[in-house]
């Protein structure tokens, strides 16, 4: 139809529809280019833009060498799969902080269905979700569209073809004589996702090793009372920068600070990434970010010292998929995941469990007891009940020009955080009463 349109404009434009397949096509691969080039990795990976140009030239260059019939082929398979790969790449590195790699692939394996579908709604509900879905319907588009392409390639059109492998040879000749194969991998989206996907693989097999077969150190022996009982609470998606304790101007911590002074805040811990599943799979084993090999874990420690272990859990339970996290708690003495038993998912129905397990009579063996919240888990709104929603305050002053959306997604989040911190000052009372 537009097509139409162009042989209808006046004599200086007759002949431009000729060329309108070719400056589509065009429009659309640096529209790639230029998303692929601001991808928010370029701050990870040096001279990341320059790879991004070589790689993106490299794709162009075989539609200036294939036959028509190949051409159409190459057309709608590697283009579109490099433009979603890309539009993948944008929209996880805004929402989760980070490119696609193997810790994100780790993050997206333990993301149960659940957590997903709400994830999801929560993003198409925002600006940029919107924004994804048009940019899909254009790929989709494209692909209809590039079957269609008809432009012939002319002798000058293949010698320009060759040109634009030039650079990314280049490239891939460094990194060969550098010793730094693996390098020619992370110069686009499209090959980052399959590499990364690789190496989570080879984490999970790691991971599931150390849970068959465990190294555990030669010195491991107990010298704690029978009667000992211990407990981890494992909080989600908490900011040390959101609670009172640590100097948040709000008051989210009311029930902790009447307590602080028994309590021992720790100032200079680092967590060694960002993200709930790869921090514990961290903190839990002898992983480290430098060498992920878990050899066992805190939990497979204790069982082989005698210690009965127990995981409460209010996060969703995967079944038989196995990820790193679930490995973590594959053998523990007894398990309760809240949400197989209620609907609601509030933290609260979690003391429920957690009272007998703090109050019963002391067992013959030591205890070692995992509590996993909900926490600050997406969608905030959910995480707190009404009676703990007491955020904006109404002696709040002004927002400092934070727009209406942001501020009710920060009060949604720290009436979490509150919530929270009553679940914990509860669990610290029924200890005192042991």
């Amino acid at each position: 139809m537009f097509k139409t349109f162009l042989r209808h404009l006046p004599r200086p434009f007759w002949k431009f529809h000729k060329y309108y397949d070719s400056c589509l096509l065009a429009g659309s691969l640096l529209v790639l280019a230029v998303a692929e080039t601001q991808s928010d990795y370029f701050a990870i990976i040096p001279f990341w833009p320059l790879r991004s140009i070589a790689f993106t030239l490299a794709v162009i260059a075989p539609l200036l060498l294939l036959s028509r019939r190949w051409n159409r082929l190459y057309t709608i398979t590697i283009i579109p799969l490099a433009m979603l790969s890309i539009f993948l790449n944008c929209w996880l590195c805004h929402y989760y902080g980070r490119p696609v790699d193997e810790t994100l692939i780790a993050i997206l394996a333990v993301s149960s269905f659940g957590e997903s579908r709400e994830f999801t709604v929560e993003v198409l509900k925002s600006p940029h979700g919107w924004l994804a879905v048009a940019a899909i319907c254009s790929t989709v588009l494209l692909c209809f569209l590039s079957w269609h392409l008809k432009f012939r390639v002319t002798p000058g059109m293949r010698r320009t073809g060759y040109l634009l492998f030039l650079p990314f040879l280049l490239l891939t000749l460094y990194f060969l004589t550098s010793r730094q194969p693996g390098q020619i991998l992370n110069c686009a989206t499209l090959t980052r996702i399959p590499v990364a996907i690789h190496q989570y693989q080879q984490l999970l097999e790691g991971f599931v090793k150390a849970a068959l077969t465990p190294e555990l150190p030669p010195e491991l022996h107990r010298t704690s009372p029978d009667n000992l009982l211990g407990v981890i609470v494992i909080g989600e998606s908490a900011t040390r920068s959101h609670h009172s304790l640590y100097g948040y101007r709000r008051n989210t911590n009311p029930e902790l600070e009447k307590q602080a002074d028994e309590l021992i805040l720790f100032d200079d811990i680092i967590s060694s990434t960002v993200q709930t599943s790869s921090s514990l799979a961290n903190i839990f084993s002898f992983a480290t970010l430098q060498k992920q090999t878990a050899r066992c874990s805190l939990e497979t420690l204790a069982r082989y010292t005698g210690f009965k272990t127990v995981l409460l859990s209010n996060q969703l339970r995967w079944g038989e998929f196995d990820t790193p996290l679930t490995l973590l708690f594959k053998h523990v003495t007894r398990t309760v995941y809240l949400q197989t038993i209620t609907s609601h998912v509030s933290d609260g129905n979690l003391l429920h469990f957690i009272t007998p397990e703090l109050t019963g009579a002391p067992t013959a063996a030591p205890t070692l007891l995992f509590i996993h919240l909900i926490g600050s888990h997406l969608p905030f709104a959910s995480r707190s009940p009404f009676e703990y929603k007491r955020f904006p305050s109404p002696v709040e002053k002004d927002s400092n020009g934070i727009t209406p959306h942001v501020q009710e997604i920060i009060d949604e989040y720290d009436n979490s955080i509150l919530y929270t911190d009553h679940i914990l000052n509860r669990i610290l009372e029924l200890l005192k009463i042991r």
